[in-house]
């Protein structure tokens, strides 16, 4: 999904102070939901941090599908399946390094990426760090 294409509107008239604190609070929360989030400009994202911290919006959650692949991959590694493997990227037009796992049916074996690494990129610029905990909102919270 194209973050910009599909959240532009909306989030220009955040941007602008179009939208009340209400539904800027809900544009928020569905960008955090959908992970567009984390797709638009730093300051949309550090502002949907500052959100999640103070309770106002919910983190969002990994999803279930990730979890299965997850449980695979740690499947693949527990029986000394997993290999390194450099695979085009379509979208960014470029080799980079992923972690496969073997699949294996019968006589067929196949090759399965699981997840891309870094590579040489800085994950401290490229990535905003996980939520450690969750807070839930408190009436009265004075911090």
């Amino acid at each position: 999904m194209d973050a910009d294409r599909t959240y532009g509107k909306h989030v220009s008239a955040y941007q602008q102070g179009e939208l009340t604190e209400a539904e800027s609070v809900k544009l928020f929360q569905r960008l955090i939901d959908t992970d567009a989030v984390w797709n638009l400009s730093d300051d949309i994202a550090y502002q949907a941090l500052d959100l999640i911290e103070d309770g106002v919006c919910l983190p969002g959650t990994v999803s279930d599908s990730a979890r299965a692949n997850f449980q695979s991959l740690l499947s693949a590694a527990a029986d000394n399946q997993l290999c390194l493997m450099s695979c085009l990227d379509r979208e960014e037009q470029r080799c980079v390094p992923v972690i496969c796992a073997l699949n294996s049916s019968g006589d067929e074996r196949e090759l399965v990426p699981f997840a891309i690494l870094l590579g040489h990129a800085d994950p401290y610029e490229r990535l905003l760090p996980p939520i450690r905990e969750q807070r839930s909102p408190q009436s009265g919270d004075d911090e």
